[in-house]
């Protein structure tokens, strides 16, 4: 359902319209990741880390809150099997 003019002429609410997101360089992300451009590309293939957009040529870039949201996902994911490792331990320990 369309709720304003913009939107009716548009067909795009006002704030998607307008809303920018950050793009950064792969190379950008390679740094930020400290990984090669081949491990970018395979996780990229693989479904890990967000596919970058091709601009133009080969200018290729990446959204800063995908690759800030992938490392944050991983972030989580670490502190996740930090809690599973010692609950292993904390069995061991009972010994």
């Amino acid at each position: 359902m369309l709720t304003d003019d913009s939107e009716r002429e548009t067909g795009m609410p006002e704030t998607s319209r307008n809303a920018r997101r950050e793009m950064i360089d792969v190379n950008d992300a390679v740094r930020i990741m400290n990984v090669t451009m081949p491990t970018i590309w395979k996780s990229v293939a693989s479904g890990k880390f967000p596919k970058p957009v091709k601009i133009v040529g080969q200018t290729t870039r990446c959204f800063s809150d995908e690759v800030a949201g992938f490392l944050a996902d991983l972030s989580e994911s670490r502190e996740e099997g930090d809690k599973k490792a010692r609950t292993k331990t904390d069995g061991l320990n009972q010994w």
